[in-house]
This record gives structure tokens, sequence and C-alpha cells, in this order.
């Protein structure tokens, strides 16, 4: 299977570091999170 770009949904600590070991692995990598918990104060 040849991956390029990958989408991980969630970008909490495992989706972070599921990010950061592909991107090592040299595949192109986004990170999405439908619901943040961490918004800026408004």
């Amino acid at each position: 299977m040849d991956l390029r770009t990958v989408t991980v949904l969630g970008a909490g600590t495992i989706g972070t570091s599921i990010g950061l070991a592909l991107t090592r692995s040299g595949v192109r990598v986004r990170l999405a999170d439908p619901t943040p918990t961490r918004s800026p104060p408004r």
C-alpha cells in the first residue's frame, strides 16, 4: 500500500503521536479535530 497523505481525526495525544510517526515514515499528515477541547478564550 502506498500512502502519500493521511488525515488523522483527533489531534490529542494519540492522534498527534500517530501523525508524528507517519511523518517520520515520509507520509504527509493533516490533523483534524472535530471537537477541540482547548478553544481560545472569546
